[in-house]
């Protein structure tokens, strides 16, 4: 399997199929959205691992990379969620208080404030712990490169540990939950384990070359397995640790996995959607809220949804951020995965 995650079609079409669960549970039958959240975690652990583990990417350029790709999009959002939030024709008018404003745009809210759930609804900022999960994930394992390099300790064993430690506070939270009005497997030290694990793996099978081969049923059955573990109601424990386990799995072993699976997430409809995944995931949570609150049919809000983060994603968070990378202009719809750019 090729180091490079620079022109691999399969993953955009893993990101495209990710955000399109997610999209189907809001506009569609419902179910598959935390499936989706997932595939999102594994794809974004495999890429991060790519980038601190394996290609050593410089930490001011990795963090640079991050900030132009979330910031400029996330920020705008939080403003349009803040203005709303006070009209009465959206939604129950909410002031939202001052801490509150501060921790959301710090990608805090899932802690604080501790008496009010992220999920509240009292304005639209629910669908972000997710985003908290990435960036306290993204900053975690920027240090444990740091601090492994510093100390000479061998970064695969910590990351190991990492995942082990996030696997024992999903099961041990599941006997003692911890106080808190946001759910505690939403918050980033257990809701990252399948993001820790599949960076660890990735990072194992750089160093270890036997792990590099694999046999192509790998990535076909732990993927399936996996979307089990979510849709398995009568048992939710495994949404929150085999299932993310062995979607990591999936994700490192894809270059092995037979042409048909490789082609079916190639297939161009999914790319593009993995391309404008972000602004996609970002901005729907609007059109889902007015067909929440009888606005919009359902089905009409998804399209409104679609349309509204494919025209962000092209007028405003593509050109936004080649604009802060110093990159000249190209058509995104056609250019290749970017590692450092889409991850």
């Amino acid at each position: 399997m090729s180091t490079s995650t620079k022109t691999i079609p399969y993953l955009d079409g893993w990101r495209g199929l990710a955000i399109v669960l997610v999209l189907q549970s809001h506009f569609g039958l419902g179910g598959g959205g935390r499936l989706g959240v997932a595939l999102f975690f594994a794809l974004s652990g495999y890429l991060m691992g790519e980038l601190l583990f394996v290609k050593n990417v410089p930490l001011g350029r990795f963090f640079k990379r991050r900030i132009s790709r979330i910031m400029p999009t996330y920020w705008l959002y939080v403003a349009a969620a803040f203005a709303l939030a006070g009209a009465a024709w959206y939604q129950k008018q909410y002031e939202v208080p001052a801490d509150e404003l501060v921790s959301t745009l710090l990608f805090a809210r899932t802690y604080y404030p501790a008496n009010v759930s992220i999920w509240s609804g009292a304005w639209q900022i629910g669908h972000f712990w997710s985003l908290n999960v990435e960036e306290h994930s993204y900053i975690y394992l920027a240090l444990l490169a740091l601090v492994a390099g510093a100390a000479g300790v061998k970064r695969t064993w910590l990351l190991a540990l990492s995942t082990l430690v996030c696997l024992g506070l999903n099961l041990y939270y599941t006997v003692y939950p911890p106080g808190g009005a946001s759910p505690w497997f939403a918050r980033s030290e257990c809701a990252a384990l399948g993001l820790i694990a599949s960076a660890t793996l990735r990072a194992w099978r750089h160093e270890v070359p036997a792990l590099h081969t694999g046999a192509s049923w790998i990535a076909p059955m732990t993927l399936a397995l996996g979307a089990v573990c979510f849709s398995w109601t009568d048992l939710p424990i495994l949404a929150i640790t085999l299932g993310p386990l062995l979607l990591a799995v999936s994700i490192n072993y894809a270059g092995t996995a037979p042409a048909l699976l490789r082609n079916t997430l190639s297939v161009g409809v999914l790319r593009w959607f993995g391309i404008c995944s972000f602004s996609l995931y970002v901005w729907q949570q609007l059109a889902y809220v007015a067909y929440q609150n009888h606005l919009l049919q359902r089905q009409l809000a998804g399209v409104i949804g679609v349309l509204v983060g494919v025209v962000a994603f092209y007028l405003y968070e593509d050109p936004v951020r080649r604009w802060l990378n110093g990159e000249r202009r190209t058509n995104a719809a056609a250019a290749p995965i970017q590692a450092e750019g889409q991850a």
